[in-house]
């Protein structure tokens, strides 16, 4: 696929972003769950449709996210994807997803996920403290369980938050926000850890107690690729444009 020649030799530089533009983000799409025709189908052609878990609700307008409809979310009503349970997620990896939380509980709150803490391999969650606006996301390999924690997460705005792990290239895991990279870090070195668990789009298993957001999320998406910063950068103003 896509062989080259050139009239002059590349400097590494070059050779750089020849590689980095034909890994467009696309074509390493895993699922891509856009809430738009009322279901959390996959729209990435892979197959991963989600499943209603209790009875989520589908709605469009001043409440969406990204222009078409988003998912509401609120006590046992949200989405599973079985298809995940026991996915590879293997050495790159990306995901990212809008939310809006529109209250405070006592408890935690999660978004996007395949399991709480060192039960999963990944998850964006919320938590009760700092007013409701503390939160942030978790990658987990084989022996070590990396945590990025933001307290900016303001009640009633949409985020977008994106995480990426490269133990292939770049030993590297980061945390983005309303697309920045908002330096908090980790090192990657190993393939990430492979779980039973399906895919948790709006709760999460955590301790015995499901952990549910309330409040609507929108765009979700993972990605067998780490972005670079300026991807999840266009993703971000690609999206907010809508």
């Amino acid at each position: 696929d896509s062989s080259r020649l050139y009239s002059k030799p590349l400097s590494a530089a070059e050779v750089a972003d020849v590689y980095n533009s034909e890994r467009r983000p696309e074509a390493f799409l895993i699922a891509h769950f856009t809430y738009d025709d009322g279901s959390c189908k996959d729209v990435s052609g892979n197959g991963h449709h989600g499943v209603d878990h209790g009875k989520p609700a589908f709605v469009s307008g001043t409440t969406d996210a990204v222009r078409g409809k988003s998912l509401q979310v609120s006590g046992c009503s949200s989405c599973v994807v079985p298809s995940l349970a026991r996915y590879p997620w293997g050495a790159e990896f990306t995901a990212c997803t809008w939310f809006k939380r529109t209250t405070i509980s006592s408890g935690y709150q999660g978004i996007f996920s395949n399991g709480y803490h060192k039960r999963g391999s990944w998850e964006f969650r919320l938590g009760r403290e700092d007013g409701g606006t503390s939160g942030g996301g978790g990658i987990e390999d084989e022996n070590t369980f990396r945590w990025f924690l933001k307290k900016e997460f303001a009640l009633n705005q949409w985020h977008h938050v994106c995480m990426t792990y490269d133990a292939a290239r770049t030993n590297s895991a980061h945390f983005y926000h309303n697309g920045k990279d908002v330096g908090i870090t980790g090192t990657a070195s190993k393939p990430m850890k492979t779980v039973a668990n399906s895919v948790q789009i709006g709760f999460q298993e955590g301790g015995g107690t499901l952990e549910d957001l309330t409040g609507y999320i929108d765009s979700s998406r993972l990605y067998a690729k780490s972005l670079l910063a300026e991807e999840v950068a266009a993703l971000f103003d690609s999206e907010h444009s809508k």
